[in-house]
């Protein structure tokens, strides 16, 4: 089901019919790749504030391959419009390795997405200062890195690098700031729900940057609960389609966190 506005999602007035509107933007995880709508986090979640009494819609604007940038854009064009109470914004690792080029026409308000690349380089030379940099700044690095872990993956296929390089990681980060900016301008609450990628064996790539996102969450004073512990203590097959998408039964473990998560901040608000 594909709403009048472009969203999967069923339709809502742009006026408030309850007395609470969530809306959850994010990417493919919030549109529900390959499940049913009503399968989805958000539709689980906005069941489980009706089973318990409270009269709350909960809004999916999930596009699917979206990261933080296109993200602030549709908050800033189209969500606002539905007059939120709060936005949850849904994150996933892969947020932060893409980088995207928009364009805004003031007519008709329309977006123009240019290309954008979405590559995770891992560090096969140890993550210091001076490689950091050397990747940051070097094609040459970059590439002698990828290079070495074509060469370890063929001879051992189970490796994982300890440690990826993320190449749109600072603008991602710069733009999550600007929708917390743009938010409180409105004076619309902002809350985040990270959803981690599968786990790999007892290696996860993200560890540094899941750590830099608690830390950005936490200095701009946004609440958040991150899945990782829910839906990734394990790689149990049950809980994932993929390397990043939850299966239903990983989506209602997702949902019931995310009730008792969102509770008291409603409560508090």
């Amino acid at each position: 089901m594909i709403n009048s506005y472009g969203f999967r999602d069923k339709s809502y007035g742009m006026r408030k019919a309850t007395k609470t509107r969530l809306i959850c933007v994010g990417d493919s995880i919030t549109y529900g790749w390959t499940i049913s709508l009503e399968d989805t986090y958000h539709k689980q979640l906005e069941r489980l504030f009706h089973t318990e009494g409270y009269d709350v819609d909960v809004m999916g604007m999930g596009v699917v391959g979206y990261n933080t940038i296109q993200e602030y854009h549709l908050i800033k064009e189209k969500t606002l419009d539905f007059n939120p109470d709060m936005i949850i914004l849904q994150i996933a690792m892969n947020d932060f390795e893409r980088t995207v080029s928009i364009k805004t026409y003031q007519e008709g308000r329309r977006l123009s997405l240019h290309l954008y690349h979405d590559y995770s380089i891992p560090y096969i030379i140890k993550k210091k200062k001076l490689t950091y940099s050397l990747m940051k700044y070097s094609h040459l690095f970059k590439f002698i890195n990828l290079k070495l872990y074509w060469i370890k993956n063929k001879k051992n296929p189970g490796f994982t690098p300890k440690d990826v390089y993320l190449m749109g990681e600072e603008n991602a980060f710069r733009h999550l700031r600007k929708i917390k900016s743009l938010l409180d301008s409105q004076g619309i609450h902002l809350a985040a729900v990270i959803f981690p990628f599968r786990k790999s064996g007892d290696v996860y790539p993200y560890v540094t940057l899941q750590k830099k996102i608690h830390q950005e969450l936490e200095k701009m004073e946004v609440p958040y609960l991150d899945l990782h512990d829910v839906i990734n203590i394990n790689t149990e097959e049950s809980l994932w389609i993929d390397k990043m998408h939850p299966t239903v039964r990983g989506y209602k473990l997702a949902s019931h966190a995310l009730f008792e998560f969102l509770l008291p901040l409603l409560h508090n608000n």
